[in-house]
């Protein structure tokens, strides 16, 4: 179903990551707590998730599923898609058991984090695949809506 525009989903915010713009519906994923309440206020339907809430140990035994496979061809555990480094501890817990089990790490990200962040997760990470989008920075702005010194400087810290 399309949105409707009825305001409900925003209503039932309390994070306020919410709001209704000329583009239509916009989150605000940094203030967005994954509570559901948006999903179930939405009398259409129009907004939902995609996915489901692992824990760690969960998310382990899957990758581990595959061990045979990682220590006879190589490979291991990536964490990507979206931006992974958004859920930092659970990557830096997931990781922590991987290397405990002897599995290789990777993190795929675009960098647009906290240095925190990647303190956290690094010591735990085998390789880092790092997306620039474009160097010039106002490109960058126009294209993705923010410019990219956060995102250098974190590369920079990582190299």
């Amino acid at each position: 179903m399309q949105c409707i525009g009825c305001g409900e989903c925003e209503k039932s915010c309390a994070e306020t990551a919410i709001s209704f713009t000329e583009q239509g519906v916009m989150i605000d994923r940094n203030k967005c707590v994954i509570c559901g309440k948006c999903t179930k206020a939405c009398p259409t339907g129009a907004i939902n998730f995609v996915g489901k809430s692992v824990t760690v140990e969960e998310a382990f035994k899957e990758v581990s599923k595959y061990q045979a496979y990682y220590k006879t061809y190589g490979g291991g555990v990536t964490a990507s898609g979206g931006e992974p480094m958004l859920q930092h501890s659970f990557v830096k817990e997931l990781f922590k058991v991987a290397k405990e089990n002897g599995i290789h790490t990777a993190v795929d990200t675009s960098g647009a984090v906290s240095f925190d962040a990647f303190e956290e997760v690094l010591p735990f990470t085998d390789c880092v695949l790092y997306d620039i989008k474009l160097f010039d920075s106002e490109k960058h702005k126009q294209y993705t809506g923010l410019g990219n010194e956060l995102i250098l400087e974190n590369l920079l810290k990582i190299a």
